[in-house]
């Protein structure tokens, strides 16, 4: 997805210009008459032939003050604006009582306020808002449609939307809707449909019959005008109230046979107002019922426009949500559709077919290569082979492949044996390199202790004391024990039982444990919604270097000693010894890889293949497990472990009885289940329908005995291991919304324990994230509320995972975003922009951007805050993943926003900008050259200061960047600037 074409919610509202179709006739005259003919081609260029009209007029006053009009155009960004001066002409031409040259005049100013909404501002202050509503009841027609043109595209820009509805426009163009002036009607169509845009508006369109109105107008015979009522139809069911309303006034007839028309401008709108009417589970049987089902087919088989795809797809999601039309949708040729739908180049028209076709149980087979790790457009399990009968597929192979293998065993066994002699080369070495560190160390620590002996016995003799009777104790008072030995000096041994179930590390640290790394697998999500992969309890292994230090041959030395225990094991005292040892060298990051390459993994799950749940585990099988479980912090490690079928065993552990060890199972699944190719193997396995109810148990269970606590551990994990097997996954999202665990984590927002409100508030937004269905389910489900509340909880920890939750669940949905709004969540958000947590900030700021993401009002909200400020401040912080967020909140708030473009850069924004160009973070420089792009559009102020502040050279050296999205960025940038 780039910033040039921001992906817009799936029921972003549509507004309609009302331009006259440009004809220019006598321009040939008029530019052989003039010397000065430098905005002649702008005057063709905008359309503007009513001025042109107006210039050549036999009144020499009007002709005259037509010409200076035209004088006062200009072209900023390839829109075209007229001057105050320009305006103020055309204002005393509607002075004089000439009916024609004040239609021409009325026109041309609909013609200018139809091209940009920049030229509104002046129109209203030169022109003034009684003049056009005078003019719009005129007795004269074309004065009258010419006036209604005008408020129909002032009504384009939300700002005028309170003066139309409440100055007497909106009243005034009702008055007209039974004129028999079909332009006239296709104005106030648009007119309709523009104010439609703005929710609050709704009711005051439909007063009176309003409804009715654009019912006809839809059945009318004139394209534009159906189109005009399509698209309005489409806005008004925007809003949740008007769904069934619309519905039960008769709407549905009206729009499927809209959907049947061959003009692509009404397929779009009656397409959307489909779309947004299945959003309500209350209209889905009516629309099954009202024979929606062949024109949707139809198009999804033989339509070529990517939004008209885009909608059916969505409606068919939503259909297919309903167990009991399954059958109907088939029957009705809706697979095909949907398969031809679901192989579109289109990711978001891909993305709701294949949800679709999962719901309905349908496969998905892939001609070309094969799903890649992250690539989710494989069906769910229904109509495929069990994993069951796979592996048993397996074990009926012919021998000469298990021949095969026991070769390749044979080899690897003598791999492992050549690596474990050199190990043992290198153990030695090292072991005699530190014998000779020790003694030197020692004999050094000797003679200073000599040396100081004797300094001190020296003053002391020098004061009169007696030597004798000072003891040496490091610096304290009191003799030290007999025997005793310097820390410095006294050997180092491993505990014989590490802790079997390590207390987690405490929330109020979980920020800086969960910190992503540049360039980790989680700094991608985490740069999208403010979400990561990385649980509370363990920091996620850095990325493996080749890199081996004189530390790394002796923890290699210590593993190969304990490895020769292990290839070979004999007693099982010697074996539990030999563990102990692994899991206390596992606990070490960098030990894991070598761990790893020692071959101990295969050894480990050997341990547990023969291992019986219902009897418990021995101290070996524990041993095994908990060593597993920390060494799955390591990516490849989790790999190995799958490769070497230990994912199964994982799954067999989940019947544990004792609350301990199941504990430190669910650990290992969760720190597996961070591997795209694990998580897809649990899935298959049903992990997350086993998992589930073991949640909902543990945290209803009232006993706060140990046993409990150790459930409550479970509880947490559990919901760890769903917000990472369903971050952007939409297959894994399903499940859990079928198996009822959406409002399971719902019910955790009230759970008295803040442990679990904040973990469920994360898992919550990854459940959500860019999926549609939960977002509604999370938004009907009055959530809200509570979320808003906890926004401003004492726990800092709570505010940062409900900022980062809010983002997720208000991507790209427009509604879920004006609820937050309506409820009070923006205030709260932006005063966390203020924390001493960079971490807290960075939340705020991501779910500040994805709430601003295509939505007006919240960018206009923002305007008059502290934020802007906040923002460009941050963008300072030592924090890549503040700055990053701080730059793409900055570019979201400024995107077609002159306004807020405007106090964005006098706040300061364009030094800060040109320092993140310079930054060798790929992310930051792709956004801060779209936040360049953002800003710097249509205004030839703005690029200049860019340009002398040097962004164009920065951007110039991004073309040669090695990352394709920079090179585009920066592109686009430059196209802006020069």
């Amino acid at each position: 997805m780039s910033f040039k074409a921001s992906k817009l919610s799936h029921q972003q509202a549509t507004k309609l210009k009302t331009l006259p179709r440009p004809r220019m006739k006598g321009t040939k005259e008029w530019f052989l008459q003039h010397k000065d003919k430098s905005n002649f081609l702008l005057l063709g260029e905008a359309g503007l032939e009513p001025l042109l009209n107006l210039c050549n007029h036999e009144n020499p006053k009007i002709r005259s003050l037509a010409e200076e009009s035209v004088s006062g155009l200009k072209k900023v960004e390839g829109d075209i604006l007229m001057s105050s001066k320009g305006l103020r002409n055309l204002s005393d031409i509607l002075r004089f009582k000439v009916l024609q040259a004040q239609s021409d005049t009325l026109m041309t100013l609909a013609i200018l306020a139809g091209n940009t909404d920049q030229n509104h501002e002046g129109i209203i202050l030169d022109i003034g808002w009684q003049v056009i509503l005078i003019r719009a009841k005129a007795l004269h027609y074309e004065i009258q449609r010419a006036a209604v043109t005008l408020i129909a595209n002032l009504a384009l820009n939300e700002d005028n939307h309170d003066m139309i509805l409440n100055e007497g426009g909106l009243e005034q163009m009702k008055s007209l809707v039974n004129s028999n002036d079909i332009k006239l009607k296709r104005a106030i169509c648009n007119a309709f449909t523009n104010l439609a845009t703005d929710e609050e508006n709704v009711q005051a369109i439909l007063k009176d019959g309003g409804l009715r109105v654009i019912f006809d107008f839809a059945l009318s015979d004139d394209d534009e005008l159906i189109c005009g009522a399509a698209h309005c139809l489409a806005n008004l069911a925007i809003a949740e109230e008007l769904k069934s309303t619309i519905v039960k006034e008769g709407g549905l007839p009206i729009l499927v046979k809209l959907l049947k028309s061959y003009n692509v401008m009404i397929l779009k709108g009656a397409t959307t107002a489909v779309a947004n009417l299945s959003s309500s589970d209350e209209n889905l049987t009516k629309l099954m019922d009202s024979g929606l089902l062949e024109p949707l087919v139809f198009l999804g088989r033989k339509s070529k426009n990517p939004d008209v795809l885009f909608r059916v797809a969505l409606t068919f999601n939503n259909l297919c949500s309903v167990e009991k039309f399954h059958e109907r949708i088939k029957a009705g040729g809706a697979v095909n559709s949907l398969k031809v739908l679901a192989k579109s180049r289109d990711e978001d028209v891909k993305r709701e077919a294949i949800e679709a076709l999962t719901d309905l149980g349908v496969s998905i087979s892939h001609k070309k290569g094969g799903a890649s790790d992250e690539d989710e457009s494989e069906s769910s399990t229904a109509g495929t082979k069990s994993r069951k009968k796979r592996r048993e597929e397996e074990r009926e192979r012919p021998r000469d492949e298990g021949k095969e293998r026991e070769r390749e065993r044979e080899e690897k066994d003598k791999e492992k044996e050549a690596l474990l002699v050199s190990l043992e080369k290198e153990a030695r070495e090292a072991n005699q390199k530190l014998a000779a560190e020790r003694e030197a160390r020692l004999a050094l620590e000797q003679f200073l202790l000599n040396r100081s002996l004797e300094d001190r016995s020296a003053a002391i003799a020098r004061a009169g004391a007696d030597p004798t009777a000072l003891t040496l104790t490091g610096g304290g008072s009191g003799a030290a024990p007999a025997g005793s030995v310097s820390s410095s000096t006294r050997p180092v041994n491993p505990s014989p039982v590490p802790n079997p179930s390590p207390a987690p590390a405490s929330l109020s640290t979980i920020g800086d444990a969960e910190k992503p790394q540049i360039g980790s697998a989680s700094s991608a999500s985490q740069t999208q919604f403010g979400l990561s992969t990385t649980t509370p309890y363990e920091v996620e292994d850095q990325e493996e270097d080749d890199q081996v230090t004189d530390e790394d041959k002796l923890e290699k030395a210590n593993i190969a000693l304990v490895m020769v225990d292990l290839w070979d094991p004999k007693e099982d005292e010697i074996i539990e010894r030999a563990l102990t040892r692994l899991n206390s060298l596992a606990q070490k990051e960098r030990n894991r890889k070598w761990i790893r390459t020692a071959g101990a993994i295969p050894i480990l799950i050997k341990f547990l293949e023969k291992v019986n749940p219902e009897k418990g585990l021995t101290k070996c099988e524990f041993l095994s497990l908990i060593t597993l479980a920390t060494l799955s912090r390591n990516v490849l490690n989790r790999d190995d472990i799958r490769k070497s079928e230990g994912l199964l065993i994982f799954m067999k552990l989940l019947v544990l009885k004792d609350p301990k060890l199941l504990v430190e199972d669910l650990k290992a699944i969760k720190e597996l289940s961070k591997s795209s190719l694990n998580a897809r193997t649990f899935r298959d396995e049903k992990l997350i329908e086993i998992i589930l109810p073991m949640a909902v148990a543990y945290l209803s269970d009232s006993d706060q005995s140990k046993t409990n606590n150790y459930n409550f551990e479970s509880a947490l994990t559990i919901i760890d291991i769903i917000h990472i097997i369903t971050l952007d996954n939409p297959l894994s999202q399903a499940i859990v919304r079928e198996s009822k665990g959406v409002q399971f984590l719902i019910n955790c927002l009230n759970n008295p324990s803040v442990e679990v409100r904040k973990h469920s508030i994360r898992a919550l937004g990854s459940v959500s994230a860019n999926n549609r269905k939960i977002q509604q389910m999370i938004r009907k489900g009055k959530v809200f509320n509570r979320v808003v509340q906890m926004l401003s909880d004492d726990d800092e920890d709570l505010r940062k995972f409900t900022a980062g939750g809010c983002g997720a669940i208000c991507e790209n949905d427009q509604d879920n975003q004006l609820a937050f709004r309506k409820l009070g969540g923006i205030p709260p958000l932006v005063k966390m922009l203020n924390s001493s947590n960079n971490l807290v900030k960075e939340q705020a700021t991501a779910a500040i951007r994805s709430l601003t993401k295509g939505n007006a009002k919240i960018q206009n909200d923002l305007r008059d805050t502290s934020c802007i400020t906040l923002l460009i401040n941050n963008m300072s912080s030592d924090n890549d993943a503040l700055r990053v967020h701080s730059v793409g909140a900055l570019m979201e708030l400024a995107r077609d926003n002159p306004r807020n473009q405007e106090l964005i850069c006098a706040a300061g924004v364009i030094p800060p900008l040109v320092t993140a160009l310079k930054s060798d973070y790929k992310v930051l420089q792709y956004l801060a050259a779209g936040a360049v792009w953002a800003l710097a559009k249509k205004n030839s102020k703005r690029k200049q200061a860019f340009r002398e502040a040097g962004a164009l050279e920065e951007l110039k050296g991004l073309l040669k960047s090695e990352n394709e999205q920079v090179r585009k960025g920066a592109e686009w940038a430059i196209e802006v600037l020069e």
